[in-house]
């Protein structure tokens, strides 16, 4: 009888966590969904204000110049840095489970490497804007 009982106890515990944790996964889920729907309606805005602006510079029939294309371009960074910014928060978030480390580590971890490898790639691409 007694016996039964630790049985019946050990499975209850179990259960218990399990519940518990398909209740984080369910939490987590909710999180990824908020985020990703508020990051598809900001990058939706920036694409909408993008095509706004590019679409009549580029039905014009005469010489376009570099200030044409200064608006469409700033929205165009703001929506790489929105994407950017998604997919670095995503990795971190599911590296940071796989690897068994706090998310904030390989958040910071990402956008350093993100960051090195814009700088490398702006100092060896130098002499070809710049001139030698």
């Amino acid at each position: 009888m007694v016996e039964a009982r630790r049985i019946q106890s050990k499975k209850f515990q179990q259960t218990k966590r399990f519940t518990e944790c398909d209740a984080d996964v369910s939490e987590m889920n909710l999180i990824l969904r908020s985020q990703f729907e508020m990051t598809v309606k900001a990058c939706r805005w920036f694409l909408i204000a993008y095509i706004f602006h590019y679409l009549p510079f580029f039905c014009m029939s005469r010489a376009l110049f570099f200030h044409h294309y200064f608006p469409a371009h700033i929205f165009a960074c703001a929506l790489a840095g929105a994407l950017l910014h998604f997919c670095i928060e995503q990795f971190a978030c599911f590296a940071s489970a796989m690897l068994h480390m706090r998310q904030i580590h390989v958040y910071q971890a990402s956008v350093t490497l993100v960051l090195s490898s814009i700088f490398r790639n702006f100092y060896s691409y130098t002499e070809y804007c710049y001139g030698a």
